[in-house]
């Protein structure tokens, strides 16, 4: 890890020279970055190009469950280094701008929420050929599956699911597991399932390019994470009209509303995960309902709404320098481009606070 972060700053000491250049010569208003490494970078950039206003969108954070405690504190007081160059800061749920504020890291008036969008209309289209993709996958046509989508990696929980499929399985024992995704977990959730005698009601499918294929296939949707920024791929379940039954953590919560689209239920906790899987095992009549729910909720998580919200951002944004400063990058005969950088910059910072505001009020 440490040999990768020397290799990593190496490089982007290297490409920082040629992203500043690019954005000296772009003259952009607004410099929005996304994730942690590339929020460096482009942060770093934008304040040595004078660029008047700076946005970043972390897609959740790595400052507790990604990592060791050295590193997460690292990684922690390098964004609370870079708090004073972030004008606005681009979060993707309720619980992480709750986390922020926990972590002193930014102030309410920097955070705005903007979920991430996905590609909800191939999900939408239900289970074309079932039956046929059954068949190729290996699946009994008539029995419950429920589902796992993602890493296979402790923080998002797979074990746990594996665990909680023990208690049901006393009561369900032709419930099919399926886990799509790769990881560090993969060998030791196949050596598990082979030692409780389970492996033939647990489907490992490896990463797949047909995820929208797959999702219909699933009777119940589980994410059992242990910290979750958003967790994007509930969109695609929600837009597939399943049942959910997920973490009470992170930002799960803005999409998995408890007892109406699916049931939340404490981070790391075997014996409830189990319990709610049974609950809609036992009650297909609400697992419909909630399956109806969430594709009814799915909207508000396309790429249209996301592209709506940030454009709105942006023209908010821009809206008080247009009437302000009709050529804002061209210098006026009594001022100079730095003056007229640091007039924009108040503009820019005072605009960012109203709209933060007014985000919050939502």
């Amino acid at each position: 890890m440490i040999n990768s972060l020397i290799n990593f700053c190496s490089a982007e000491i290297r490409l920082k020279n040629r992203s500043g250049y690019q954005t000296n010569s772009e003259k952009p208003d607004i410099v929005h970055t996304h994730t942690s490494k590339a929020g460096i970078l482009g942060r770093l950039a934008a304040k040595t190009a004078k660029v008047p206003i700076i946005i970043h969108t972390p897609h959740g954070h790595v400052f507790s469950g990604h990592f060791g405690p050295i590193l997460s504190k690292l990684f922690l007081r390098i964004e609370r280094l870079f708090a004073p160059l972030t004008d606005l800061v681009v979060a993707l749920s309720d619980g992480e701008i709750q986390d922020y504020k926990d972590l002193n890291i930014y102030s309410r008036e920097k955070l705005v929420k903007i979920h991430s969008g996905d590609d909800i209309d191939k999900f939408k289209r239900g289970p074309i050929r079932a039956i046929e993709k059954k068949r190729e996958l290996g699946l009994a046509q008539n029995r419950l599956v429920v589902g796992f989508i993602g890493w296979l990696l402790p923080i998002k929980g797979p074990m746990h699911l594996l665990k909680a499929m023990k208690y049901v399985w006393q009561d369900y024992d032709d419930t099919i597991l399926v886990f799509v995704g790769k990881g560090d977990l993969d060998v030791e959730l196949r050596a598990t399932a082979l030692e409780i005698n389970a492996n033939s009601r647990v489907h490992f499918f490896g990463w797949r390019n047909d995820i929208d294929e797959i999702m219909p296939l699933f009777d119940i949707f589980v994410l059992p994470s242990l910290n979750e920024g958003m967790g994007r791929v509930l969109v695609e379940a929600m837009a597939a009209g399943k049942p959910i039954v997920a973490s009470n953590v992170g930002g799960i919560p803005d999409l998995v509303q408890d007892n109406n689209n699916g049931l939340l239920v404490p981070p790391g906790d075997a014996k409830a995960l189990a319990a709610g899987i049974r609950q809609l095992i036992n009650d297909p009549e609400k697992a419909k309902m909630m399956g109806q729910r969430s594709r009814e909720l799915c909207h508000q998580f396309s790429l249209e709404a996301m592209i709506g919200k940030i454009d709105k951002l942006y023209e908010d944004l821009l809206g008080s320098c247009v009437l302000l400063l009709a050529s804002p990058w061209e210098p006026r005969v009594d001022r100079s481009i730095e003056a007229q950088s640091a007039g924009r910059k108040n503009i820019f910072t005072d605009r960012a606070t109203v709209i933060a505001k007014k985000n919050r009020s939502k």
